[in-house]
């Protein structure tokens, strides 16, 4: 593999199909970024590649790996990770993914296995993921993981958003997350809903799971999708439907109960909700429990 910089990738194309054989491959294997992409195959070619590139202005970096990823040098490999994933239990996904195939998102669990399959043989389109973040209008990237070659990726191409390296850049980003909180106090909904994704789960009855998180949390997300449509703050019915959602996450998810009551006080007293206590209590918890002490 080796990183080609100073060229539109579409040259780069060209000449990886121009170099390509019955019996040897090279392909582009990751889009980083408007003059950047990686190419990867059969170690000659690459090197043959590089070469008739730099003749053109291209500057290349050999990179240090154990194999061509992202090509169908991988095929082998890859059929024995589909079996590998047929065989794995999976969860449904609460938030969308992004794929490095096509870079758009995908919530289905069967789109887990399929891009996690293709992914190994298919380039990594990291620049197009980019893109159609920033029309969703994200303008603040956090790169978790070591060093911070993402985080140069995003500075070099969009110098407009702000992109961080959490390895390196935390007390930064823990400054940005006081400032939005100081500007927007969450609320009793949002927060209930960021617990219940949260809370470790120990309970593996899958049908269970179904009727006690996902089906409240998905009427509670659609609850706070509409408070942000209309404008409108969340009302007492709002507060207690978000507090019976957790309640029963909590008790699917077989949480301690001194851990719950531990996550109610803390919804509360984030949201400056203290004085509600009271009121939501037999919600919260079983009439034989005793109630948290205020």
């Amino acid at each position: 593999m080796a990183a080609i910089n100073g060229l539109h990738p579409l040259l780069v194309e060209e000449e990886c199909a121009r170099l390509s054989n019955d019996e040897d491959k090279i392909v582009v294997a990751n889009y980083n970024s408007s003059n950047q992409v990686v190419i990867s195959g059969s170690k000659a070619l690459v090197t043959q590649a590089a070469e008739n590139l730099a003749k053109i202005g291209a500057i290349s970096i050999p990179l240090q790996v154990s194999a061509p990823f992202h090509t169908p040098y991988l095929e082998i490999s890859n059929q024995i990770f589909q079996r590998v994933l047929a065989a794995t239990d999976m969860s449904a996904i609460n938030w969308p993914v992004l794929s490095n195939v096509d870079a758009k998102p995908y919530s289905d669990l069967e789109g887990i296995r399929a891009r996690l399959s293709m992914q190994m043989v298919s380039a990594v389109r990291w620049k197009e993921t980019i893109d159609y973040l920033l029309r969703q209008g994200v303008n603040t990237f956090i790169e978790l993981g070591p060093k911070s070659a993402l985080t140069n990726l995003i500075k070099r191409d969009f110098s407009h958003v702000r992109a961080f390296s959490y390895e390196e850049h935390n007390q930064e980003i823990m400054a940005i997350i006081d400032e939005q909180i100081a500007e927007k106090r969450p609320t009793l909904v949002s927060r209930s809903l960021a617990i219940a994704v949260c809370t470790r789960n120990q309970n593996w009855d899958e049908a269970e799971y179904q009727r006690g998180v996902i089906e409240p949390y998905r009427k509670v997300q659609a609850l706070s999708n509409r408070l942000e449509e209309e404008g409108r703050e969340e009302s007492a019915e709002d507060m207690k439907e978000a507090i019976e959602m957790l309640r029963s996450v909590f008790v699917t998810k077989k949480v301690p109960l001194e851990e719950q009551r531990e996550r109610f006080t803390q919804i509360f007293d984030e949201t400056k909700n203290r004085h509600l206590f009271d009121d939501f209590a037999p919600i919260m918890f079983d009439e034989k429990e005793t109630v948290y002490e205020k």
